[in-house]
């Protein structure tokens, strides 16, 4: 009932859809560097998942699932692999979130199913040794806006990785319970 809501969902309607390819690649950048984020892929997809473009959210979710989750469940950020002081730990949390408001919107549990392997290795990969701080806290030297060593940026706790991989961590619980990992739900 709002005008310009009414007109930005319109229009969301109909050009995020076309942004998708029939893989699910989406090159949203203005500089066209052909370099994607899971975090940005995740949010994408579940705004196709909101506007009712289902199938190619479900594409961009299993190609992030099969392609940008390791087996280790590491996420890959610029199309790449990071050593560990450089992981985007909020991607991690990220994609389990839009993942579960996905399975919960769409009723698609399958998709989970099909990839619970790389779900749970997702939902393990920050809390590795590597990455705690001895508060308990998660710490690289790599922040949210990507600044790393090279700028200057000394091993620390970004604010962001703790948020996202928490709400990632009680997703990734909602994901496990549905489709009947209760062991892992709990732990």
């Amino acid at each position: 009932g709002d005008a310009r809501l009414d007109h930005f969902f319109r229009a969301s309607c109909a050009q995020l859809p076309v942004a998708v390819s029939r893989r699910g690649c989406i090159d949203g950048s203005i500089w066209q560097y052909n370099l994607e984020w899971l975090r940005d892929q995740s949010i994408i997809a579940l705004a196709l998942t909101l506007i009712g473009a289902t199938g190619p959210a479900t594409t961009v979710f299993d190609r992030l699932l099969r392609q940008f989750v390791t087996p280790e469940g590491d996420t890959l950020d610029s199309s790449e692999k990071r050593n560990p002081a450089d992981v985007e730990l909020d991607q991690n949390g990220l994609l389990l979130c839009t993942l579960k408001d996905y399975v919960l919107w769409t009723g698609n549990v399958d998709l989970v199913r099909r990839h619970w392997a790389k779900v749970a290795a997702a939902a393990e990969f920050p809390l590795q040794k590597v990455f705690r701080h001895p508060s308990g806290l998660l710490m690289n030297c790599r922040e949210f806006w990507e600044r790393s060593r090279m700028h200057g940026i000394e091993p620390g706790a970004e604010m962001i990785y703790q948020c996202y991989v928490a709400h990632g961590l009680a997703a990734g619980a909602v994901l496990a319970r549905l489709t009947g990992h209760e062991a892992e739900a709990v732990r």
